[in-house]
């Protein structure tokens, strides 16, 4: 009897944790809800036409009535429900808001498994609450909650299913791979992570190597390859979103040359975003006849990605130096629009006061991922190939916080292990530093 009442009772405080830090996450994502009541971002019209287009049953199409080859179904697909429905979408971004709190559940939840420290479990459950970024992406008709979740989740599989000894590893790693296919049609941003994926499950271990590979590879080409074809057979370009060209031009190859111009660097990157893709436009004219908005998006974004690689190509010093301060401000930046948002100060000293907060919580995590190739060797190679995954990719004249949103989960578990580490091991130090010295023996 007394063996059963000690092994309940830390099945109760874990459910206790869990369940304040779900308190915790419910009453802070509430808050930001009530506070900030802008829910539209420049792109919200983008996922809201194509989910209207199908409730109308025009399919998958954009505005001029045409095959939607620039965003992918699934945050579309979330949308569709509240449009039939008759709803505003604040319901929507509320919906999203309770699955946050789930989010921050799962990941306290994850967390504590991993590290087996409560202490650990408590710092990310808090931190991930508060955390401005996430609560600002997740109070906007955006696709980021929708997208952390999926990928989230394949993470937890592909990490369980590569340690697992038995037969679900190749479940778990099938599951891993659908998942994070699925997140590709959610965001195009994961497109390119099979990659690291392959990378980690070859470094994972020794047994069963290339069979993971090979099941992953073939679940996460599933979706993908699917919808690629439907934007063949409609459009005639085997693609899965024509976003990428005018990112790469717009943003990347724009940021390039506004490096280099005089004054502050977003005017100079608007200035020349206008400037190439109004070049692309006039050439694009030229050769079909036909204005921009009268030219397929997929077309469009082929011939702009051939004109970003040019200029990419001829600097790459200012390429590198783009990067660098893109994964600076992903890291750095701590949710300053929301945060200004909430206290209406001035954007400038708003990010300065978030530097407070976001120049240690980089260092713990620097500490955390030291201390994950100490302890965990495996995890730390998935954790750090997905984070230097996504600074790649997202890294360009328009990062920012919002970009470090899909891997928050792994970011602040670093930050929870590196504030543990920190301050354990000066408790420790101090502890032993007063302790009375061992008699001597005789």
């Amino acid at each position: 009897m007394v063996s059963g009442s000690r092994q309940s009772s830390p099945r109760r405080s874990t459910r206790g944790l869990l369940s304040l830090i779900g308190l915790l996450a419910l009453a802070t994502n509430l808050l930001y809800f009530k506070t900030v009541r802008n829910f539209d971002a420049p792109d919200t019209p983008t996922y809201i036409t194509p989910a209207f287009n199908l409730l109308q049953g025009h399919g998958f199409s954009d505005s001029l009535g045409r095959p939607e080859t620039f965003r992918t179904p699934g945050y579309p697909l979330l949308i569709l429900p509240f449009l039939w429905a008759g709803v505003s979408l604040e319901y929507l971004v509320l919906f999203q808001h309770l699955l946050q709190v789930l989010l921050v559940i799962g990941t306290t939840a994850a967390v504590f498994q991993i590290s087996g420290s409560r202490k650990q479990a408590w710092l990310a459950g808090i931190l991930f609450s508060i955390d401005l970024p996430t609560l600002e992406s997740t109070n906007l008709v955006l696709s980021e909650t929708l997208f952390t979740i999926c990928f989230g989740i394949a993470l937890w599989l592909i990490w369980s299913g590569s340690r697992a000894a038995d037969q679900s590893h190749i479940a778990r790693i099938a599951l891993s791979g659908l998942l994070a296919g699925a997140s590709v049609l959610i965001r195009p941003i994961s497109l390119y992570f099979i990659f690291p994926a392959i990378v980690y499950l070859l470094l994972a271990g020794s047994r069963f190597r290339f069979l993971r590979v090979l099941v992953f590879t073939a679940a996460f080409a599933c979706f993908p390859f699917l919808w690629a074809t439907r934007n063949y057979h409609q459009t005639d370009h085997f693609t899965i979103s024509s976003t990428a060209g005018l990112e790469m031009l717009c943003c990347r190859a724009a940021g390039v040359l506004a490096l280099d111009d005089p004054g502050a660097f977003n005017d100079n990157l608007t200035r020349r975003r206008a400037q190439l893709e109004g070049a692309a436009c006039a050439d694009l004219k030229a050769l079909y006849g036909k204005d921009c908005t009268e030219i397929p998006v997929a077309l469009k974004s082929d011939f702009f990605m051939h004109r970003a690689r040019e200029i990419m190509l001829q600097h790459p010093v200012a390429l590198v130096r783009l990067a660098l301060r893109g994964a600076v401000l992903m890291w750095l930046d701590g949710g300053t629009s929301g945060f200004q948002g909430i206290t209406g100060i001035n954007p400038h000293t708003a990010l300065r006061i978030l530097l407070i907060y976001t120049v240690p919580a980089l260092g713990f995590a620097f500490i955390g991922l030291w201390r994950l190739w100490k302890s965990n060797r495996q995890l730390c190679y998935l954790v750090f190939l997905t984070l230097l995954y996504f600074v790649v990719v997202s890294s360009g004249g328009d990062t920012y916080s919002r970009h470090r949103v899909p891997v928050t989960p792994l970011y602040i578990m670093l930050i929870a292990a590196g504030i543990d580490f920190a301050f354990g091991a000066k408790a420790l130090e101090h502890a032993g530093n007063h302790q009375s010295p061992a008699p001597e023996q005789n």
